[in-house]
């Protein structure tokens, strides 16, 4: 599993670094505009690319790998397309897809990692709890992010500007509700599979016990017979 974090993070740069150098070129030809926090969205690719390595050696915590491809293919869409390309503005229902998907996302990570540590003992009600909470942080570390960087750097992201009162937080509201409805499907999904998997699991150990009585019933009449 190390092995495949460490080349997903390694193609995600590799992508990340193709863009850097396409978009430093076309904004010295002046055809795409210069912008100091596009180089910081690519340096926050960077990092997070790098995060599940650095996750997955301090916890000791192996990712499910429809997960672990799922989380670089996202930050190639949101980061690289979404962010540095400003898809975003280009497409209003892009930033709906991107914020619903990662809460999805999100809450299948959570659970992946949730399975990785055999000891877990948590009812399938406070899971969801646990699940759809992580996935709702996320959301709003991540519009804590764009607040920080519009206001340092004077971007748009919240499309605040040029509006005031209940205008000024609808993009806010929008992301956050979007994750929300994100992180109740993913939630829900989590705890659907967790479901399968404890009643399947269950109904196993059933069956052997049944199996091991039935043994047990019939060797005591073998042995009487010989």
């Amino acid at each position: 599993m190390k092995k495949q974090i460490i080349w997903s993070a390694v193609i995600t740069s590799a992508i990340g670094l193709i863009n850097l150098v396409v978009y430093t070129i076309l904004a010295c030809l002046d055809i795409v505009e210069m912008r100091f926090i596009s180089y910081l969205f690519l340096l926050g690719l960077f990092v997070s690319a790098w995060l599940p390595l650095l996750v997955s050696f301090i916890f000791k915590l192996n990712f499910n790998f429809v997960a672990l491809i799922s989380y670089h293919v996202f930050l190639v869409l949101a980061i690289v397309i979404g962010s540095l390309w400003r898809v975003y503005s280009y497409w209003e229902y892009y930033d709906v897809v991107i914020h619903f998907s990662s809460g999805v996302l999100i809450s299948l990570i959570t659970y992946s990692i949730f399975i990785a540590n055999k000891n877990n003992k948590v009812g399938l009600v406070w899971l969801f709890i646990i699940i759809f909470s992580v996935a709702m942080m996320f959301g709003g570390v991540w519009e804590i992010w764009e607040f920080v960087t519009d206001a340092m750097f004077g971007n748009n992201g919240q499309n605040w500007q040029g509006f005031v009162g209940r205008g000024a937080l609808m993009d806010t509201m929008y992301d956050l509700i979007c994750d929300c409805c994100g992180g109740i499907l993913g939630s829900t999904i989590a705890i659907f599979m967790e479901y399968r998997k404890r009643h399947g699991t269950s109904k196993v150990v059933e069956n052997k016990v049944s199996e091991d009585a039935i043994v047990e019933e019939t060797l005591p009449e073998t042995d009487n017979k010989n």
